[in-house]
């Protein structure tokens, strides 16, 4: 009945605290889950423990082949516990351990929002559980929590374990819980939440300096911002801060109007240099330049749109994409290389224009005539006019075709008139054979001359009748 009354008046909170946010323990130890499991299943026979862990771990039902057992550790039998050894049969037989370690309450990895999620904007800090907000342990949770011997200003609102509800305002002091959390105490719970519509602080500004975390991923863009509260940890993206605000300005107002836009958006409450500002934050997980844009845009909507009840804002935004300054650089140094290896290329040829050994180069391009592979031509039987010549249908020897030095024997004359060697040779009897002697006779130079003369005549003849007739006219 009492457990029941208290998870009555926890929902009950949590319905009037509008600007609480639940935050939720992630490590479990639970030796069984695979994400405490190496990949590594070579040499492997049974469980195999780490050989150093700082977190006490715990036990209940076991069935392996064989355990070997941590250097350095404690391992803790719950009750009721049962070990079974020489089982072959069972998944954990073949497990390697990660080592199991304490994690400390101020490490932002561990924690986990379940009313606004986190995201590439949110604060490291204010990852954590803040002042106002709930703090949950899931049910049949393992988990083993490191705080530091003097709890560093830590308040809550309420505190649930399981199912468990813990409440109880102006609780002073220190609480134990034997759950298998080691040491877990809280110096106090208010109950109170946050119940100023202009937002509460999450966190001390000095808090980061017992924050716990790892170095992000390489930074995506040049100039980045350093928010408040990512203790001095750089971003990309925009800032923007309201330093003043008129009565009626909601900071739930705010996270609605970021609603809308595509870039990762985070707005709280802080303080820098002991002045209390808003603080909107505009990131991307893989930054590619949306939201400087966004920023920009939500800055003018601020600065001109009344019904926010701003008076002083100010925006701050980081450098583009380092993908494209990347890009623009190769580009610049791909021209440069490029003109410079055209400027080198044209001084060594002016340079080798210039001297002596230029004019002994022979740049004379030879004109080499080409036949085509097949040639077809058709020759039509004509009579000679004494206007042309032809070689068709000649029958010519090589070795008188030009000069031969290796017979000395003169190229003789070709000949250029229509009757041709075989017309001769057709007059010839029928089977007479033909000797050296009378090949000799019909050997066409002596035609060649005769045909020479008579055209000469008649061209002077020719000649003749057109003076004649110059004369009559």
């Amino acid at each position: 009945m009492w457990a029941r009354f208290c998870e009555f008046i926890y929902f009950a909170a949590l319905l009037k605290c509008t600007l609480c946010d639940r935050k939720v323990w992630l490590p479990n130890i639970d030796l069984t889950l695979p994400i405490n499991h190496l990949n590594d299943t070579h040499n492997c026979d049974g469980l195999v423990f780490s050989e150093t862990n700082t977190a006490d771990m715990f036990i209940k039902n076991l069935q392996v082949k064989r355990i070997v057992l941590p250097k350095y550790g404690t391992i803790h039998l719950m009750r009721d516990s049962v070990i079974t050894l020489g089982v072959d049969d069972n998944e954990m037989n073949c497990v390697h351990l990660k080592p199991i370690n304490l994690i400390d309450w101020y490490t932002p990895e561990a924690w986990s929002n379940l009313d606004s999620p986190y995201s590439s904007a949110t604060p490291l800090s204010e990852r954590l559980p803040c002042w106002y907000d709930d703090v949950e342990f899931p049910n049949g949770l393992n988990s083993s929590m490191d705080l530091p011997d003097v709890p560093y200003d830590l308040r809550l609102n309420r505190m649930k374990f399981g199912s468990k509800l813990i409440v109880n305002e102006g609780l002073l002091g220190y609480l134990y819980f034997p759950l298998g959390y080691k040491s877990v105490y809280f110096t106090f719970l208010d109950g109170k939440g946050c119940i100023d519509q202009t937002g509460c602080v999450c966190h001390s500004d000095t808090v980061c300096d017992i924050i716990k975390y790892n170095e992000g991923l390489p930074i995506q863009c040049t100039d980045p911002i350093k928010p408040i509260s990512n203790c001095d940890q750089p971003m990309c993206g925009s800032i923007i801060k309201i330093k003043s605000y008129q009565p009626g300005f909601a900071i739930k107002k705010i996270r609605d109007a970021l609603k809308k836009y595509k870039s990762d958006t985070f707005v709280s409450k802080t303080e820098e240099n002991r002045e209390v500002i808003i603080q909107i934050i505009m990131s991307e997980e893989n930054f590619q330049g949306q939201s400087l844009a966004d920023g920009k845009m939500f800055y003018d909507v601020l600065t001109n749109d009344p019904s926010f009840f701003v008076d002083q804002v100010e925006i701050s935004m980081s450098g583009g994409p380092t993908a494209m300054l990347t890009a623009e650089i190769s580009n610049s140094l791909s021209i440069v290389f490029g003109s410079l290896l055209v400027a080198l290329t044209l001084i060594g040829l002016l340079f080798l224009i210039s001297t002596k050994k230029f004019d002994k180069f022979n740049f004379r391009i030879t004109n080499v005539p080409t036949r085509p592979a097949f040639m077809f031509a058709r020759y039509e039987h004509m009579p000679d006019r004494g206007d042309g010549d032809s070689i068709a249908g000649s029958i010519i020897s090589l070795n008188r075709s030009f000069d031969n030095p290796m017979y000395e024997d003169p190229a003789p004359i070709r000949s250029i008139s229509n009757e041709t060697i075989t017309t001769k040779i057709e007059d010839i009897d029928e089977g007479e054979e033909l000797t050296e002697e009378k090949q000799t006779k019909l050997d066409p130079v002596e035609e060649d001359t005769e045909s020479e003369v008579e055209r000469a005549q008649n061209v002077s003849e020719e000649q003749k009748y057109d003076d004649v007739l110059l004369k009559d006219l």
